[in-house]
């Protein structure tokens, strides 16, 4: 896991490479074991071209895994975030092949696949990735992101002087290093987020002009600088007669797990107690008893030192797993404060360089901060499985209500209501998305702080965008299922993930999201996976019989950080005020905002508009740099 920077100068541009150094600079959390880079091109084949590469050193920590690499055979360059869990396979296959290896690595598999397979190498690829190469024979720079964007990759065009540039990073902070500043907001992201709380649910990201690659595709950068894009992966329809054998599945997991294993340092997992993380912990466990080159170290579990937070704290859930299940392995708990300080919400924002759909990740921010002053660099942890197997049963229970309702199945409606599956208040609040487009947009402005806070003039200019989320609102379960993998939940998730871990240099793997786990369970019907009463259906019935009935059969528990979700109208905010720009006004009613935080109990979509602020105040206001960023 790593950071990578990649400049291409159309025209004339001086002083790529120190453009270049100084947002490499930027990325040095990202990879704080070693650095390198390299000015390549000079000519009409191929355009001067700045490669840079911060690495967090996973497998094969020696020298001779520096990058960027340069292929003996074909000359290509390689710049490469991520891990592709199968290499020892596929280094196998292409030494069969007449390819020879000089380190045990996979990016160095990677560039030996790209000279045999081409494009088709990503096809074979079971990891994450992001990836840049620089293909000699055609002066291209090929851009690759893995199937579900689990590593970020950022493109953006800049004019500097009379030159051009195409800037690649890993952060959007290293872009806005070479652009001398971050470009302005982009508006419509700026809606959709204080509207739904919904970002990464495209390419756009919050600045214009910078955009995300795809999940999925290739982007080829010609020497001429145009762009030309393929997808290289589809995933299956649902096939309404398929079903999901639990054996399978929990062979799959397992050997999921056992992938994600390989390392050459040890590795631990993070463990909250439910059905998720249990599964994940348990079988990195077991698998590192047999797997050479696994070691799993223990478990991580996060809890608070305010017994009056006992409702939300799951670190006794976490101590009986691992005491009557796997007795005798490593249990660390991290303790900390629920409270939510102005500072440490400022240090957040600049990590993320894009506003937060919750507070709660401040938990991981502090945990990998915890696992990283241990000494640990590899986490696994559950990602995905939510939105997999249909674990938001708050989100996926109502609606499933509500279609019930709808098609005249009452009784099985009323059945979800009685037994708790399902919410009075949340299919209600479900419903009312049935009311006319414009009553629900009426609704929505008097009622949610985010919407309440929201300028007038984004407010009146947006009112067409709105149209999109209603849109969204009315997909059946099945599709929203789908689209929360792979559009309106997962990417965001994927994104908090990345920041929160690369942050302290921690390399966070998720089983879950093995393609051939995703492939199966899409494949099939929601209502299989989910099942209509506590969800995870599928997840369930495959490891009844593997862990005890008590975490089996638990109901969803709140995950790490629900604490502070609650503690958002207890900020106290002196120096964001003084630190936003002139122009918060054109998205944010600063006087709104300021009347929403002083209530007494406040509505959870208050803390959008205050991500908000935070962003606008750490990129656009007064120079803001941590202490740890600065060093």
């Amino acid at each position: 896991m790593c950071g990578l920077i990649a400049l291409r100068a159309h025209t004339a541009t001086p002083d790529l490479s120190r453009l270049g150094r100084a947002a490499l600079d930027t990325l040095a959390h990202r990879g704080p074991d070693d650095a390198d880079c390299t000015l390549a091109g000079d000519n009409s084949s191929c355009p001067p071209t700045f490669l840079g590469h911060r690495r967090l050193s996973i497998l094969d920590p020696s020298p001779a895994g520096r990058q960027p690499m340069t292929c003996p055979v074909t000359g290509n360059i390689l710049i490469f975030n991520g891990e592709i869990y199968n290499f020892i396979e596929l280094r196998q296959e292409l030494e069969t092949q007449g390819c020879v290896f000089r380190t045990d690595t996979d990016t160095e598999v990677v560039l030996h696949a790209w000279c045999v397979w081409g494009e088709a190498a990503f096809e074979r690829f079971n990891g994450m990735w992001a990836l840049v190469l620089l293909e000699r024979t055609s002066g291209s720079l090929i851009c690759c992101r893995d199937r579900l964007g689990v590593k970020p990759l950022y493109y953006a065009r800049d004019n500097k002087g009379d030159g051009q540039l195409t800037i690649l990073a890993s952060e959007i902070r290293a872009i806005a290093e070479v652009m001398g500043a971050y470009p302005p907001p982009e508006r419509k992201a700026v809606f959709d987020f204080l509207m739904t709380g919904v970002s990464d649910h495209s390419c756009r990201t919050f600045y214009t002009g910078i955009s995300a690659v795809p999940p999925g595709w290739i982007m080829r950068l010609d020497r001429n600088g145009d762009l030309h894009w393929r997808r290289y992966h589809q995933w299956p329809e649902c096939d309404p007669d398929k079903h999901l054998d639990p054996v399978e599945l929990r062979d799959l997991i397992a050997d999921a797990v056992r992938l994600r294993l390989r390392s050459d340092t040890s590795s631990v997992t993070l463990l909250s107690g439910g059905l998720d993380s249990s599964i994940i912990t348990a079988m990195a466990a077991r698998a590192s008893r047999t797997e050479t080159r696994a070691c799993h170290a223990g478990a991580y579990t996060y809890g608070y030192r305010d017994g009056q937070m006992a409702e939300h704290d799951e670190t006794l859930q976490a101590k009986a797993f691992i005491a009557e299940y796997m007795p005798g392995t490593p249990h660390f708990i991290h303790l900390a404060d629920a409270q939510l300080s102005e500072a440490e919400l400022m240090e957040l924002a600049h990590t993320h360089d894009e506003p937060v759909a919750t507070p709660s990740i401040l938990a991981g921010h502090r945990l990998f901060r915890a696992i990283r002053d241990d000494g640990f660099k590899v986490v696994l942890s559950g990602e995905g499985a939510d939105e997999l197997f249909g674990g938001y049963t708050s989100r996926y229970m109502s609606q499933l209500t509500r279609e019930r309702l709808l098609g005249g199945e009452i009784r099985p409606a009323l059945r979800m209501l009685r037994n708790g599956s399902a919410k009075p208040r949340q299919v209600a609040n479900r419903l009312l998305w049935d009311l006319p487009a414009r009553a629900v947009r009426d609704l929505l402005r008097h009622t949610r702080p985010s919407a309440r806070t929201m300028s007038a003039g984004l407010w009146n200019e947006m009112a067409p965008e709105f149209a999109a989320i209603y849109k969204d609102r009315h997909v059946s379960l099945e599709q929203r299922l789908r689209r929360d993998v792979t559009a309106t939940n997962l990417p965001t998730i994927l994104r908090l993930a990345d920041r929160n871990s690369m942050r302290f240099g921690i390399e966070l793997r998720s089983p879950y999201l093995d393609w051939r786990v995703v492939s199966a369970a899409l494949a099939v019907p929601a209502i299989e996976r989910m099942g209509d009463r506590q969800g995870k259906a599928a997840l369930r019935r495959a490891f009844s019989g593997e862990l005890p009935d008590e975490v089996i059969w638990r109901r969803k528990t709140h995950g790490f950080g629900n604490a502070e979700q609650f503690q958002v109208n207890h900020i106290r905010f002196d120096a964001l005020w003084d630190r936003l720009p002139a122009w918060t006004g054109d998205l944010l009613s600063l006087p709104d905002l300021r009347r929403e935080l002083t209530r007494p109990a406040s509505h959870t979509t208050l803390w959008w508009a205050v991500s908000l602020a935070l962003w606008l105040a750490t990129a656009y206001g007064e120079q803001y740099v941590t202490a740890d960023h600065a060093a």
